[in-house]
């Protein structure tokens, strides 16, 4: 649905209806970006800390590194392959680690 169609209906509703319309639209897009930012800020507080762990630890392929970023949010309500992989590209981008063709993992 286009927004000129949405605009076309919703001139046909009741004044209470568009500002029932209007409402709903906003918890929609609002709960949309929380949704779309929440990783990325969960993770930017946390960051030092899991570097922190993850270089004491050292797991050796990235099927470790992976298991051991899962285990560590486990007990916080838990984290998606998505935001593992998230985690990952990030430890990479700062120079943290390498990961090879085969999966080994380098820390720098």
């Amino acid at each position: 649905m286009t927004y000129q169609e949405i605009e076309s209906l919703a001139k046909s509703l009741s004044y209470r209806d568009k500002l029932h319309l209007a409402q709903t639209m906003l918890q929609m897009a609002r709960k949309e970006e929380e949704e779309q930012n929440s990783s990325t800020a969960k993770f930017a507080a946390e960051f030092p800390n899991i570097v922190e762990r993850i270089r004491k630890s050292k797991p050796s392929k990235r099927k470790s590194l992976t298991s051991f970023i899962k285990d560590m949010f486990n007990f916080r309500g838990g984290i998606t392959d998505d935001e593992i992989d998230s985690v990952i590209n990030q430890l990479q981008k700062q120079n943290v680690i390498t990961i090879d063709d085969v999966g080994r993992v380098t820390y720098q």
